[in-house]
């Protein structure tokens, strides 16, 4: 039997500035008048008379100040609002393959402090129900009945909330990407090394996580998208 526990170690489910550009205001000289003499003769003495010539005024070109670039978002400010945008309701797939090979895939939806799914693998498929008062599992074909083991105490997407360290990555201006590490106690996995995940972010809100660990020995890669939950009611007992 696929415990809760052994499902969240397994998986993960298991945010421009502008500026307006300054204009100089145009600067106007004064006209001036610039003097030019010409000489003629008036009975027979040289005058000479004084024509006055305008100089046109002269304008300045404006100038325009270059906008200042804005800042990078702060990664961590863009992990945690998407993080928020998710709420606490929403729907998960999660695909864990095992050496090349898929071997468990969990399909749900987690609604506040409630979990329904289902877990497929090799060995068939099974359903649970978790809430903060205890978990249920129905066998496929099978009846529902209780978990007797303690609820897990990881919660993947709250790992996203305590990260260890998040660097910018690809973006093409809807989609991008964070490189997150966050420490393995975060995701239930084994050992000491911090976990690289690799999340996706959506019209600013967490879309997708994957991260590769081992599982008895072999390398497995973690995918899991997250959307708009498929049934929103709360979670609830089977009855």
């Amino acid at each position: 039997m696929i415990t809760r526990r052994a499902w969240w170690g397994a998986s993960l489910c298991a945010v421009a500035l502008g500026a307006a550009a300054c204009s100089s205001s145009p600067s106007t000289t004064t006209a001036a008048t610039e003097v030019t003499a010409t000489p003629v003769t008036s009975g027979g003495v040289a005058v000479t008379t004084v024509a006055p010539t305008t100089v046109a005024p002269t304008t300045a070109a404006p100038t325009t100040a270059a906008a200042p670039t804005a800042p990078a978002p702060d990664p961590n400010a863009v992990l945690q609002a998407a993080v928020n945008g998710l709420s606490g309701t929403y729907h998960f797939v999660s695909t864990v393959t095992l050496d090349g090979a898929v071997a468990l895939t969990a399909d749900g939806d987690r609604v506040g402090d409630g979990s329904r799914l289902t877990l497929s693998s090799r060995d068939g498929t099974v359903s649970y129900v978790i809430t903060p008062d205890g978990s249920w599992v129905m066998p496929e074909g099978g009846e529902w009945q209780p978990v007797e083991t303690d609820p897990a105490n990881t919660d993947p997407i709250g790992a996203l909330r305590t990260p260890t360290a998040v660097q910018p990555g690809a973006t093409d201006g809807s989609t991008s990407h964070l490189a997150v590490t966050v420490a393995p106690s975060a995701l239930g996995v084994a050992g000491d090394a911090p976990v690289p995940l690799d999340v996706t972010v959506t019209a600013a809100v967490l879309s997708g996580v994957t991260y590769t660990t081992t599982v008895g020995g072999k390398p497995a890669t973690v995918t899991s998208t997250f959307g708009p939950a498929q049934d929103p009611s709360p979670v609830t007992a089977p009855g």
